[in-house]
């Protein structure tokens, strides 16, 4: 029970003083002490509402805010990465500006005049220049940036109302900073096909990085952590087993268990498939067939470290950002995952699918926990439309199993001899007959890009409207899919049948 005193100052006033027991934080006696006065009569009667006051919890601590926000960083339940931000913005920011402040004396203006002074300056300093600071140049922060710090501030006040050290958080009675929306422009697919060629002939693991990061949509630190036993290539489909995440924090290498917390996996494509087996086998030639282990990283560190650690995220971001240099572009790994799931959309895939590939938890919506599911056949399909897209023709003649089909695959001899029934027919027909035949008999599989029609035109004889026309009965019957702004190919599922041709 709280005990109290009638203190004489030496002013020959009167004061009550009540013991408020050890501060938490300081470890020192804490005491309440009320106002002076003439008569002792009058301090005696402050000592009753004192110690009301001690018995709820005021006054337990006056340390500064500094201490209690070192308090809320040892003891907040987060993320490594997200506990080093905020210990990053503690160190830079919050503590020089409001550490010193007695907790107690954090209220709502002290904090918006906190906001102000970040909107104006990320230091939020006075604009004074001085020790230093003097060649500071103060540069704006953004509202979202704002927030950022206030988080920090916000949980360590409410901390502080959990452990009865103030009374309320005055940081929840702040009016919220509108954040204007962060409008990021994905890449397009012949830009990511321009970057990911480039990149394979900079460097064989940078590509096969790049073409990764462009499949499966995974994080750069997903896929940079990847051993060889996690590429499952005996698997029906072919998958990647994405767990815990790589990144350097503080100069250490960290992995960490990611939002999921479990291990998820995502199908691949045949030629990602036959990429990740050749370099497997490249890795083997490298480092000799008797040191190869399956628990080495698919991106050794650039020293060579096959065991240690993978390259350094930073490292690989800051390549991709020179190489989109290189080609007159912006780009980020994840620019490169926003490309992934912008082109797995516009495909019509559901979005719990993509949801899934991408590694995000609930994808946006109670709905899509509850109703949507995401099956083998989806998956896979995901697989073969992100790689497809990028397939350029230097990456392609890596894949010796098979070559871009020209005229010649289609009809060996132009204007040659046709069945009777067949060669009244216009020439449009007869051009969708010969594509039609080559589908049916295997010559074009799914996915297969057709010959240029200015090429099919020219091969045989005939205009280029013609070749469009042909193209277009065939896409009516849902044997070729056709995009603005990419090869005609074959529509996917069309395999080798004994159909009729049209």
């Amino acid at each position: 029970m709280a005990t109290g005193s009638i203190e004489r100052l030496p002013s020959g006033k009167y004061r009550a003083v009540v013991y408020a027991g050890l501060d938490p934080l300081t470890r020192t006696r804490s005491y309440l002490k009320g106002p002076a006065h003439q008569r002792r009569t009058d301090a005696v009667a402050d000592l009753d509402g004192l110690r009301a006051e001690a018995l709820n919890g005021a006054g337990h601590t006056r340390a500064g805010f500094a201490a209690v926000l070192e308090r809320y960083l040892q003891t907040a339940i987060v993320a490594a990465p997200t506990l080093v931000d905020y210990r990053r913005r503690v160190n830079r920011v919050i503590g020089p500006v409001l550490g010193h402040i007695p907790i107690g004396r954090i209220d709502v203006p002290l904090l918006e005049e906190f906001e102000v002074k970040l909107l104006r300056c990320s230091l939020a300093c006075d604009g004074e220049g001085d020790g230093d600071r003097s060649e500071h140049v103060c540069r704006p922060l953004s509202a979202s940036g704002v927030r950022r710090h206030m988080a920090v501030v916000s949980g360590a006040l409410s901390m502080a109302v959990r452990y009865k050290w103030i009374g309320h958080n005055p940081a929840r009675d702040l009016k919220p900073l509108r954040v204007e929306r962060d409008e990021r422009v994905a890449p397009t697919a012949e830009q990511v096909a321009q970057a990911v060629t480039r990149a394979f002939e900079l460097e064989l693991a940078f590509g096969i990085f790049l073409w990764l990061t462009a499949v499966t949509g995974a994080h750069r630190g997903e896929i940079l952590k990847l051993r060889f036993r996690d590429v499952q290539l005996l698997t029906v489909p072919p998958r990647l087993a994405l767990g815990p995440a790589y990144m350097v924090l503080e100069g250490k290498p960290t992995f960490t268990a990611g939002k999921r917390r479990r291990t998820r996996y995502v199908a691949l494509d045949e030629f990602t498939a036959y990429l990740l087996t050749r370099y497997r086998i490249l890795r083997i030639q490298a480092v000799g067939g008797h040191r190869f282990s399956e628990d080495e990283f698919l991106f050794p560190g650039l020293r060579g470290e096959t065991r240690g650690r993978p390259r350094n995220p930073d490292a690989v971001t800051h390549a991709v950002a020179r190489l989109g240099g290189e080609i007159g572009l912006h780009l980020t790994p994840t620019l490169i995952r926003h490309y992934n799931a912008t082109e797995l959309l516009a495909s019509g895939l559901n979005v719990a699918t993509v949801a899934a590939r991408t590694g995000h938890a609930d994808g946006g919506a109670t709905l899509l926990r509850v109703y949507a599911h995401t099956t083998a056949a989806s998956d896979v399909k995901a697989a073969e439309i992100a790689a497809l897209a990028i397939k350029t023709p230097q990456i392609a003649a890596l894949d010796p199993r098979r070559l871009d089909p020209v005229p010649a695959d289609i009809q060996p001899y132009p204007r040659g001899t046709r069945l009777k029934h067949l060669a009244k027919l216009p020439p449009y027909k007869l051009v969708a007959d010969d594509i039609h035949t080559a589908i049916n008999a295997g010559t074009l599989q799914p996915g297969d890009p057709l010959p240029p029609i200015k090429d099919l035109a020219h091969w045989y004889g005939h205009s280029v409207a013609t070749v469009h026309r042909a193209i277009a009965l065939l896409a009516a019957e849902h044997l070729l899919d056709v995009r603005t702004g990419h090869r005609t190919r074959v529509a996917p599922g069309r395999g080798p049948t004994t159909g009729t041709a049209p």
